[in-house]
């Protein structure tokens, strides 16, 4: 299905190969994940990518503009809307926004206590992972 390498050996949020966040391989552990994932299979660029995608803006306090966020993950800024897209419908379960795009600021938001509780990782309040 081309999930790629295992997330706990991804590149760290400053750009470094080391270990993902254990919140993080948490969530891409879950079934609700391997159900979210499986909906976006066919055009799917993996664990990698999405993995790097929040860490990124969750070690910018979630927000980060499009331009930065591109920067940072050394993506293609014109493909940048499509990734964005398909980490909206990976993560943005029963329509909660995880992953948000706020068109006026071109700023996009990632909302980390959300994720873990919409994929069953933590509670409201448990999120000191």
């Amino acid at each position: 299905m081309g999930s790629g390498p295992p997330i706990e050996s991804q590149v760290n949020a400053d750009g470094c190969q080391g270990q993902a966040p254990g919140w993080l391989a948490e969530v891409f552990a879950t079934e609700v994940f391997a159900a979210q994932r499986r909906l976006l299979s066919r055009a799917y660029p993996g664990d990698e990518l999405f993995g790097r995608l929040v860490q990124q803006l969750d070690a910018h306090g979630g927000r980060m503009t499009k331009t930065a966020l591109t920067r940072s993950l050394s993506y293609p800024p014109f493909r940048l809307s499509g990734l964005l897209s398909q980490g909206q419908r990976l993560f943005n379960v029963d329509g909660y926004q995880v992953l948000a795009v706020d068109t006026e600021s071109d700023t996009v938001i990632f909302d980390r206590q959300l994720l873990l509780v919409q994929f069953g990782v933590a509670t409201g309040e448990d999120t000191g992972r």
